[in-house]
């Protein structure tokens, strides 16, 4: 099965009465234009994709028919948490995982990146509050395409918050 775009972000009344399968990705893939793999129940997909494109993400409603809806499955992975305590520990922080080109992810309170042993050890020995987690990691800030329909914080915006 060819897919060439989302069908629509996770909606819960799409998918009343439907057989879900899921199509699992790591979160590298998410931002991949090209990629085919097999879903749990063993329907082959191929994902193309112009661009500029959005990134897959996390429940994503792949492909929805009367009978079926594949969803968009990201799979756990280790990661590390950073609990900022002040303005300047986030441009700290935020300036190094920039330079090292290193994916990252903003809640309200946290900087999200996966983990890697050298990225851990910098944080550890610059005093960050610092904490290692396995969890889905998606909502990647790109400064280059186009946000998801579901989310509206620009970087700027996310940093702030941190913040406050």
């Amino acid at each position: 099965m060819l897919v060439t775009s989302i069908y629509a972000a996770y909606n819960e009344s799409l998918l009343e009465g439907k057989e879900l399968d899921f199509f699992e990705i790591e979160w590298y893939e998410s931002d991949k234009r090209i990629l085919r793999k097999k879903t749990g129940k063993g329907i082959d997909i191929a994902i193309k994709r112009a661009i500029p494109f959005q990134p897959l993400l996390d429940n994503d409603i792949l492909v929805c028919d009367e009978k079926t809806a594949v969803l968009i499955a990201v799979k756990s992975c280790e990661c590390i948490v950073i609990l900022p305590r002040n303005v300047l520990e986030v441009g700290t922080v935020c300036y190094d995982i920039g330079n090292k080109h290193i994916p990252i992810s903003l809640t309200e309170s946290e900087i999200v990146i996966p983990f890697d042993k050298p990225t851990y050890c910098l944080l550890e020995k610059n005093g960050f509050d610092i904490r290692t987690e396995v969890r889905i990691f998606s909502n990647q800030l790109r400064h280059n395409i186009p946000q998801h329909g579901h989310q509206s914080d620009s970087l700027i915006d996310k940093l702030i918050k941190l913040t406050q």
